[in-house]
């Protein structure tokens, strides 16, 4: 959301594109805010089990259709006849049409399990002795799922500053793509790769990878220059949507 400061209408979940370039609106907050409100209104109606048949009668009523907001609200309403009460409990227009962060506090809501074990063994990386540093070992995530391993480097990325500790994560992450990545496919490839040491950044190869893992990786501040010199030479590589996007990104022409 903060990424969107200079044009905080972009975060609204029912988006006016007017005068706009779409490309520009590109992001992943409606995604995550759209999923934030799901889940608020599914526990508001009572749970998963609620919830669920309701998504399949809806995609059971609108596959190959289109459906706009409104529509979507009033077969919502609909289906929950009885629960209408409850329904408009629910501020919809700051839900949909407000920007910035969602209205409710959601992060209180979710049942944190899965990010506590990532926290956790980020905190025993970063706070490490040189010494304990080689106790860790890429078994250390074997059992995480792809969500988590995003969220464990994530937390790295973020607060793993000190030499010695990027260039320990450079052992356990092959220059090839390594341990840490399941697939060029799956979002896990782009977050160790932003990680690794500046004589040994992605951007110094071609990846055939998504558009939005591409320009997460142009955007490492510490590899700017690298990044502004490797894009112009591959710049008609990449797709004009991504090429556009990156410049944009770089602040080029």
């Amino acid at each position: 959301v903060s990424k969107f400061a200079d044009n905080m209408s972009l975060t609204k979940l029912v988006v006016s594109l007017k005068d706009t370039d779409p490309d520009d609106a590109f992001s992943s907050v409606p995604y995550e805010k759209g999923s934030c409100f799901l889940v608020y209104l599914e526990q508001l109606l009572g749970g998963p089990e609620v919830f669920e048949p309701f998504f399949r009668k809806y995609i059971d009523t609108y596959k190959y259709k289109t459906c706009t907001t409104d529509e979507w609200k009033t077969f919502l309403f609909d289906y929950f006849k009885d629960k209408t009460n409850i329904l408009e409990t629910v501020d919809w227009e700051a839900w949909l049409r407000k920007p910035g962060m969602p209205p409710v506090n959601m992060i209180e809501r979710y049942d944190s399990s899965l990010a506590d074990a990532c926290i956790s063994l980020c905190q025993k990386w970063i706070n490490a002795s040189e010494k304990e540093l080689n106790s860790f070992s890429s078994q250390d995530i074997a059992s995480f799922t792809s969500p988590q391993k995003v969220e464990f480097l994530a937390q790295l990325l973020a607060k793993m500053a000190t030499p010695l500790r990027t260039k320990w994560l450079g052992r356990c992450v092959p220059a090839n793509g390594g341990l840490l990545v399941e697939s060029r496919k799956n979002e896990v490839y782009p977050s160790p790769l932003r990680i690794l040491p500046i004589q040994r950044s992605p951007l110094t190869q071609q990846h055939d990878s998504n558009f939005f893992f591409v320009r997460e990786l142009f955007k490492c501040e510490k590899s700017k220059d690298l990044a502004v010199t490797t894009f112009k030479k591959h710049r008609a590589f990449y797709h004009p949507i991504c090429s556009a996007m990156v410049a944009k990104d770089l602040g080029i022409d």
